[in-house]
């Protein structure tokens, strides 16, 4: 049932969202740009660097322009924290081969768009797998500690560190072969995860063998959801303090104004003659960094209402207003993360007495 409405919620959203982004005034006009960088010198492959050069050139603009510039790091930082999703959830125990393909879902992301595939594939993925009658069994949502801990390593090291290093570079060229560069991370990031899963091992405590069979289980699941919810409270810290630290950047700039995002959301009313191809690029990059922002946020309160119902959108909507949209994003998980891994849900286990 959840799997149908997520399809009713989601596909039509998803397609309003191309339509309105491929409507954007003067939005093919990005590709001219492409010819002050050298597009035969990004990958070698024709066709291909065609299209990676819109995705850099759009990038570009948005950090040459004061207003974008900020507006990445939010969304990048959002980006991050949808990453961590993808990797946790199809760490568990039932998730299926498509929703456990985690470099699949970041890299078709990147091309893509976050928001298009976040709508179109993975919520309705998500609740294909997980349904009523997997998540109500806790051992199906099990996930491994060593796991999540290598998730949170490889995300800081394989995306979080490019991302800040793409974002601190000044020169046109260094920001070109690093916007280039960090399309591919999620590759970097799904290997780091295959490596640092089994070194992890070495922080889960040895297990106790006096204890209890229903006491190891409870153990194990308890294990499991705090390791979780650390990943998710990590995460979700750093896109906090992104948030604050933009937000007190705006203020000290004169741009936190209702007028200045008035301005951003309607595409200054398309009066934009007399503007320049880079100043027009600038200003429609920002808009689309923008737009995907607010539609990859609104596709996370769709999950939690579909997920947990109003209780889960509201925790989600009203923590976002203290937190910024990640945080709230990341509060809701370690809300969630609570309910489907509750120790008293486990199935009673009867132990043979000994004589």
């Amino acid at each position: 049932m959840k799997f149908l409405s997520s399809l009713a919620a989601c596909v039509p959203l998803a397609a309003l969202s191309i339509y309105y982004f491929e409507a954007l005034p003067d939005v093919n006009d990005l590709p001219r740009t492409c010819e002050i960088y050298n597009v035969k010198q990004l990958t070698g492959i024709n066709g291909f660097d065609t299209f990676l050069c819109i995705i850099v050139t759009i990038f570009n603009h948005a950090f040459r322009d004061p207003l974008g510039y900020d507006i990445t790091w939010l969304l990048l930082g959002f980006f991050g924290l949808i990453l961590t999703m993808f990797a946790l959830e199809g760490s568990r125990t039932r998730s299926n081969r498509f929703l456990a393909w985690f470099s699949f879902w970041g890299m078709i992301s990147n091309f893509g768009g976050m928001s298009n595939i976040l709508l179109l594939l993975w919520i309705p993925a998500m609740f294909y797998c997980f349904d009523d009658s997997v998540i109500k069994d806790v051992r199906n949502v099990y996930i491994s500690p060593q796991r999540a801990n290598g998730i949170l390593l490889a995300i800081l090291l394989g995306y979080a560190s490019p991302t800040a290093a793409m974002l601190l570079l000044d020169t046109l060229e260094m920001q070109k072969l690093g916007a280039m560069a960090w399309q591919f991370a999620p590759i970097l990031v799904g290997i780091l995860i295959v490596v640092f899963t089994p070194l992890m091992r070495c922080l889960e405590d040895p297990e106790d063998i006096r204890m209890t069979a229903e006491a190891r289980a409870k153990l194990k699941v308890s294990d499991s959801r705090n390791a979780v919810q650390r990943v998710y409270m990590l995460i979700g810290m750093v896109n906090v303090i992104i948030y604050y630290g933009l937000y007190i950047r705006l203020k000290m700039e004169g741009m936190l104004s209702v007028e200045t995002f008035i301005n951003l959301l309607n595409v200054y009313n398309g009066q934009m003659t007399g503007v320049s191809v880079e100043q027009l690029g600038r200003i429609v990059a920002t808009h689309i960094f923008a737009a995907d922002l607010v539609i990859c946020y609104l596709g996370c309160v769709i999950w939690a209402l579909l997920d947990r119902g109003i209780k889960g959108a509201l925790i989600m909507l009203l923590s976002s207003i203290v937190l910024g949209p990640a945080g709230g994003v990341a509060l809701y998980c370690v809300y969630r993360e609570e309910g489907l891994q509750d120790t008293t849900r486990l199935p009673a286990i009867h132990e043979k007495k000994t004589q």
